[in-house]
């Protein structure tokens, strides 16, 4: 489903929030321009928030770089299509900022369920250690959703052109942000699955101090 804006000058005074899988689609950066006022990022792709408070299960073996299957301490709640979520605890070692916390982690599909065997989408892109106590659980995600062919600016102090927040499967594609803050594109707080930036135009801005001027931000588990 595709909603479509004409040709034109359009003001945004707050952020505008899409969470079904829908395509909001403009005539063109050039021609289609939303102006946008009122804090926050101008556009969210928002799906299902998960806690971020862990209650996955156990993983207890196939869990090295590059394993296609793990074994889990019990497969009851998982099926065939679902999307996962990996994790372990921090190494002690590690000199973690407070913004960096729980950095080894990865976002799969489940391709098949053999007794406690998961058969995964795509690999483990790290080695998850036994000591750290790796764990998966089951996550929902915003599908099909995409923002094409709009110029947007920030009149004031908009953090942010679009923010992708808890969803896979979607796309930005064509734009052109001007003046936004912190990131044209936020992918870095939350988290998604195999979604698209491309043919995009985003403009420099220093907002003053850390944090400021990044085009594209990914971060966290993104995958």
């Amino acid at each position: 489903q595709v909603v479509y804006l004409s040709a034109g000058d359009y003001g945004l005074y707050s952020s505008l929030e899409i969470s079904t899988g829908i395509v909001l689609r403009g005539a063109g950066p050039e021609d289609t321009r939303l102006l946008v006022s009122g804090g926050g990022a101008a556009i969210y792709l928002k799906g299902p928030s998960a806690s971020n408070f862990w209650s996955g299960v156990g993983v207890t073996s196939g869990h090295a770089k590059g394993s296609t299957q793990i074994v889990v301490a019990d497969s009851s709640g998982f099926s065939a299509g679902d999307f996962l979520e990996i994790r372990e605890d921090e190494d002690p070692s590690w000199d973690v900022p407070s913004w960096g916390s729980e950095v080894p982690g990865q976002f799969l599909k489940v391709e098949s369920v053999d007794g406690n065997a998961l058969s995964l989408s795509n690999p483990l892109y790290v080695d998850f250690r036994a000591d750290l106590n790796p764990q998966i659980r089951t996550r929902q995600f915003l599908q099909y959703a995409g923002i094409e062919d709009l110029y947007i600016e920030s009149h004031d102090e908009t953090t942010g052109a679009v923010s992708l927040q808890d969803v896979a499967y979607s796309w930005v594609r064509n734009i052109e942000s001007n003046h936004v803050i912190e990131e044209h594109i936020d992918h870095a707080n939350l988290n998604g699955y195999r979604n698209e930036v491309r043919d995009s135009h985003f403009r420099t801005y220093d907002g003053g101090g850390d944090g400021t001027g990044y085009g594209v931000a990914i971060g966290r588990h993104s995958t």
